[in-house]
C-alpha cells in the first residue's frame, strides 16, 4: 500500500472517530449497541455449543441403544424360552404316559409346533445321545458302566439342552442333563 493511501485511510478513520467522539450521545448509544451485540454474540455461541453438545450426546446415545438392542432382544428371548422349556418337558413326559392314540396325536402336534417355533427363533437342541461329553453343552447327572461305548460318551439324555445361535455367537440356554459311560 502506498504512503498516500495509508495517509488517506488514517485521515478517514480519524475523522470518523472524531465524529463519534464529538457526539457524546451518539458515542454512548454506539457503545451500548456494541455491548448488546457482543452479549448477543456470546449467548449465540453458548447456545450453539449447547446445541452441538446435545446433538453429539443424542447421537452417542442412539449408537449405544442401537448396539444394545440385539443383546436386549436375545436376553429377553432366552428368558422367555427358559420359562417355557419346563412346559415342553412336561408335555414330553405326558406324551410318554398316554395310551389314548388321539390324545397322543394332539400332544405330538403341540410338541411339533413348539419345536418349529424354537427353530424359527434360532434355537436348536444340543446334540447329546451317543456323542462325547462336552461340559459346554452337557451337565453330567450320572456315570454308568457301559462297555459297548467309549468312556465319556453320553449314553442317556435325561433332559434335552438348547442353544441359541450358531458358531462363535452360540449361547447355551439350558445344558442337556445326561448320563455318561465310565
Amino acid at each position: 500500500m502506498s504512503k498516500k493511501n495509508k495517509d488517506t485511510i488514517g485521515a478517514t478513520a480519524a475523522g470518523v472517530a472524531s465524529n463519534v467522539r464529538g457526539g457524546g450521545e451518539t458515542e454512548q448509544l454506539l457503545t451500548e449497541k456494541e455491548l448488546q451485540l457482543e452479549l448477543a454474540a456470546k449467548q449465540r455461541d453458548e447456545y450453539l455449543q449447547l446445541a452441538q453438545r446435545l446433538k453429539a450426546d443424542y447421537e452417542n446415545l442412539k449408537k449405544r441403544a442401537d448396539a444394545l438392542a440385539p443383546k436386549v432382544r436375545e436376553d429377553t428371548l432366552v428368558s422367555v424360552i427358559e420359562t417355557l422349556l419346563p412346559v415342553f418337558d412336561n408335555l414330553l413326559l405326558a406324551k410318554n404316559g398316554i395310551t389314548d392314540a388321539s390324545i397322543a396325536k394332539g400332544i405330538d402336534l403341540i410338541l411339533k409346533q413348539f419345536h418349529d417355533t424354537l427353530t424359527t427363533l434360532g434355537i436348536k437342541q444340543v446334540s447329546a445321545q451317543g456323542v462325547p461329553f462336552d461340559f459346554n453343552y452337557h451337565d453330567c447327572i450320572q456315570k454308568v458302566k457301559d462297555a459297548s461305548v467309549a468312556s465319556g460318551t453320553v449314553v442317556n439324555v435325561l433332559r434335552q439342552g438348547y442353544v441359541l445361535g450358531v458358531g462363535d455367537s452360540e449361547r447355551v440356554i439350558r445344558h442337556a442333563s445326561v448320563v455318561i459311560a465310565e
